[in-house]
């Protein structure tokens, strides 16, 4: 609706008074009614009132009334009333922001009202005519996108508008549009009077309503027509032809040759199927229409959820999956025993001590761990070479130890432990007895503790690989207990061929706001948009809320998936 103009002649003046509204202005007068700015007394704040007036057959007189200029008009004008007054009801039971706002309607001064929301804006009609040059696909898409949902909620309802142009066609400030009215008085008295140039919308007016007699049904295919017309006016900046006149040669030029711009050939083509002049060779619904042209928009308030990337597992070289690693706080791992150094093979440390108790070790753990249970023989039958030998090969069995560990249950490592504290309470008293009985002056051999070894998620320092150390020099065992500090936990160090976690790439958030807005993302804000228009966000759930002063806030809950881009859109 555009401002105010100058009261015309068979309007209502300013001042005048329809209830709690106090008429301000004209702002329309057409040959069936006229559109008026008010003030809501009681509300306080501005509407758009519509008046039911047929200037064909219908005065005002100087007390305001309207009247019917003949008794043989009196049928007609009634049936028109009635029709007025069925619409307002009609888009009363709407709510819907791509449709015009009803708040009441009523009857008075002989005739009917209906008061609706104020609209400033201008008709798609007179955008066309003055500012061609901003049709772009994504502009259509934005501007006409909420026509296409307005008339899907019509149509669930068996509701058909059947008077669809761009004179009806209001387009806001903000670049969102709303469908204004349905034209349904204009039909019954143009249907009644037999004269179809006041009922119909040439060129945007399919051929099942040039039938008056029943025999072509109209239905949702009617409105898209109507509406592939527009998108044809929009693109070629001409009226189709008329349907009735595409019956025997259809003289229409396809609007990918006629068209003033670029244009793909899905908005092209689907333009073309809405203008079908058979109603079976059309889009039969909205969702049709819609999907054809990818125009799958949602509203803001909903939660856009896109399907995960399932990657497979890798698998270790012994066939079984890895266990993709965590990061978590290290663990804290009590000392069995005091060692004066600790082997770095944890399966070779086993070996060490009694003969008798690595073969019971062995046994223990032959079923849970066949890989490490089978170390070389020629290591276990020789101790003596098994600290230079765990030196050397430190680069190559920790790694295994630990992907076989975690691929394991948690009751393991208390098994190892306590079977590695009996092996170490028998060494002890093994050492304790054999220097008893040791004649003075003998050196007696060290003994090795086994290890403890502890895995955590850091990235280990590198491990040089050492020259083989020297013979240890005698330690003379004392039978009383020693404090000594615990010996430090042993980090893993990764081999070339342990997996990899790849780092993961973010996701890419775009966004549409009109005419801007500003983007706080999880509470943090990430600037206006415009000027920007994307964002990166690591993938995962994110809370996006657009603000600005000329309306409320909305905000969205985002699934952001890696390499996907969301597109995000509002109009304030």
């Amino acid at each position: 609706m555009s401002s105010p103009a100058s009261t015309a002649s068979s309007a209502l003046p300013a001042g005048s008074r329809l209830g709690e509204f106090e008429i301000t202005g004209v702002i329309g007068e057409g040959g069936f009614g006229i559109v008026y700015s008010a003030r809501d007394s009681s509300l306080d704040r501005i509407v758009a009132i519509k008046e039911y007036l047929p200037a064909a057959f219908a005065s005002r007189n100087s007390t305001g009334m309207v009247h019917v200029r003949s008794e043989e008009n009196s049928k007609t004008f009634n049936a028109g009333l009635s029709s007025f007054i069925n619409e307002a009801r009609m888009l009363a039971k709407f709510s819907h922001p791509g449709l015009v706002e009803v708040f009441r309607f009523w009857e008075g001064n002989g005739t009917a009202y209906m008061a609706m929301r104020y609209y400033r804006g201008v008709t798609l009609r007179e955008m066309l005519r003055t500012n061609p040059q901003v049709v772009t696909e994504q502009w259509l898409c934005e501007t006409l996108d909420p026509i296409l949902l307005a008339l899907q909620e019509l149509h669930h309802e068996k509701c058909y508008h059947r008077d669809i142009a761009p004179d009806n066609i209001l387009v806001l400030p903000n670049g969102r549009s709303v469908l204004m009215d349905f034209g349904a008085a204009r039909r019954i008295i143009g249907g009644m009077t037999r004269a179809l140039t006041t009922v119909l919308k040439p060129g945007y007016a399919p051929i099942e309503q040039y039938s008056d007699d029943g025999s072509m049904a109209q239905g949702a295919w009617t409105d898209i027509y109507a509406v592939g017309g527009v998108l044809y006016h929009a693109m070629t900046g001409k009226v189709p032809v008329q349907a009735i006149s595409r019956m025997m040669n259809d003289p229409l030029k396809p609007v990918a040759t006629a068209a003033r711009s670029e244009f793909s050939p899905v908005l092209t083509d689907a333009v073309m199927k809405c203008l079908s002049v058979m109603p079976e060779n059309r889009y039969q619904t909205i969702d049709e229409l819609r999907a054809a042209l990818g125009w799958v928009t949602t509203p803001v308030s909903s939660t856009v959820v896109y399907a995960r990337t399932t990657v497979a597992a890798p698998v270790n070289n012994l066939g079984a999956p890895v266990a993709t690693a965590t990061p978590t706080a290290p663990a804290t791992v009590s000392p069995v025993a005091a060692t004066p150094r600790v082997a770095l093979d944890p399966m070779a440390g086993l070996a060490v001590g009694s003969p008798a108790a690595g073969d019971a070790l062995s046994d223990l753990l032959s079923a849970p761990r066949a890989a490490a249970a089978t170390a070389s023989p020629a290591r276990a039958a020789n101790p003596a070479t098994n600290s230079a030998d765990n030196d050397r090969t430190a680069d190559r069995k920790p790694a295994v130890a630990a992907k076989e560990n975690t691929g394991k249950s948690n009751t393991l490592p208390l098994i190892l432990v306590g079977v590695v504290g009996l092996a170490v309470i028998g060494a002890a008293a093994y050492f304790f007895i054999s220097g008893k009985s040791t004649p003075s002056g003998q050196a007696e051999q060290p003994s090795t503790a086994p290890p403890v070894v502890a895995t955590t998620s850091a990235p280990p320092a590198p491990v040089a690989d050492p020259a083989p150390a020297p013979a240890p020099a005698p330690v003379v065992v004392d039978p009383k207990p020693v404090d000594v500090a615990p010996p430090a936990a042993v980090v893993t160090q990764p081999t070339p061929d342990a997996p990899v976690s790849a780092p993961v790439a973010p996701g890419t958030v775009t966004f549409a706001i009109k005419p801007w807005g500003n983007i706080i993302v999880d509470g943090i804000s990430k600037g206006a948009s415009p000027p920007m228009k994307r964002l990166e966000l690591p993938p995962g759930p994110h809370t996006i809320e657009i603000q600005n002063p000329a309306g409320p806030a909305v905000s969205r809950t985002i699934e952001v998936v890696s390499g996907k881009s969301i597109p995000v859109r509002h109009a304030f």
